[in-house]
């Protein structure tokens, strides 16, 4: 299984007798970076401030010797309830956001299909699940997907066996979600409020949200930013990049656009509940 499904416009492949870095290289940008900023440990707080998250979890940089750490679950609830949640599409601005309420109890591989549907992504790429609830730590193992169990990964915990009440306990607490490792389209999931749960009430459903889904394969954020910049025709200093990532958009695609009632008219289909499949096709 491919992770990009459809090529990004005007992307070439790397020749393969492209020249790597050396050592040399490598030893050199290293050496400059600590001079101007002072210490390893700078070097590491800007690049973590740069891409907005804590480096290592806050963790020393000699810490990258040791195991990656792996997520520690909390305790499940006695009693289900309802969470309400707000999933934004970090670095997006404006933002791109939606408020859902959902089931408690339900497995992290559910709530990957409730996040497609919800904010409105196609389900052609490989995905992750990061464990918080506090600090965002890019060292942590990601849960495992049926991809990864399918090409042998054992060292983790699949997500279809871990419950959102497991990595989410109480208002505040964080869920890490990544989408496309190409594009690197990260969610952040923060748990708002947790209510009593009415017997007959869906297992998901969004409440409110702003602003339209980006377009696949659009290049990431900085991609989209692009092609915001081109549906507004302003001066472009790649003319001919910006027709091929118009070129690129849905028809008529409106970046304003969010029909509350067309998401949860898919949610409530199920028909991205795994959790309600036969184990044979999960």
């Amino acid at each position: 299984m491919a992770d990009n499904v459809i090529p990004f416009p005007g992307a070439e492949a790397e020749p393969d007798d492209a020249p790597p870095f050396s050592q040399a290289d490598i030893q050199a940008i290293t050496q400059q970076l600590i001079d101007e900023l002072g210490s390893p440990e700078a070097v590491l707080q800007a690049l973590g401030a740069f891409g907005g998250f804590e480096p290592f979890g806050g963790r020393g940089p000699f810490d990258l010797m040791s195991p990656r750490p792996k997520p520690k679950l909390l305790r499940k609830r006695s009693k289900r309830a309802t969470y309400v949640v707000r999933l934004d599409l970090d670095d997006a601005k404006p933002p791109i956001w939606r408020r859902l309420r959902l089931r408690s109890d339900v497995t992290l591989g559910h709530l990957h299909g409730i996040i497609q549907v919800a904010m409105g992504w196609t389900n052609s790429h490989l995905h992750q699940f990061k464990m918080g609830p506090s600090t965002k730590d890019f060292m942590m193992m990601p849960f495992l997907t049926a991809y990864d169990l399918s090409e042998g990964e054992t060292d983790g915990i699949p997500e279809n066996d871990v419950r959102l009440d497991q990595v989410l306990g109480e208002p505040g607490h964080r869920l890490f979600y990544e989408y496309d490792f190409g594009d690197s389209w990260h969610h952040t999931i923060k748990l708002e409020r947790v209510e009593p749960w009415v017997d007959g009430q869906p297992d998901a459903s969004c409440v409110t949200g702003r602003r339209a889904c980006p377009p696949e394969d659009v290049g990431g954020v900085p991609g989209y930013e692009d092609a915001l910049a081109g549906l507004r025709s302003e001066p472009s200093d790649n003319p001919e990049w910006t027709r091929e990532l118009l070129a690129w958009l849905p028809p008529r695609y409106d970046p304003e656009h969010f029909d509350v009632a067309e998401v949860n008219e898919q949610l409530w289909q199920g028909l991205f509940n795994p959790d309600a499949w036969h184990p044979g096709i999960v």
